[in-house]
């Protein structure tokens, strides 16, 4: 199991969330995985924050 994602780029992303980008797009911005872009997104609509 890999180290846990920063808080800072969990930030950075949910700023690119609210600009509009997909959950997609937000993660090939930042070089995670398409997986985690959904599942933070899903989180961001959901919770309000990643």
């Amino acid at each position: 199991m890999s180290a846990p994602l920063p808080n800072a780029l969990r930030e950075r992303f949910q700023h690119y969330i609210d600009e509009g980008l997909s959950g997609r797009a937000a993660a090939a911005r930042l070089k995670v995985s398409a997986a985690t872009g959904s599942r933070w997104a899903r989180a961001i609509r959901q919770r309000g924050g990643a």
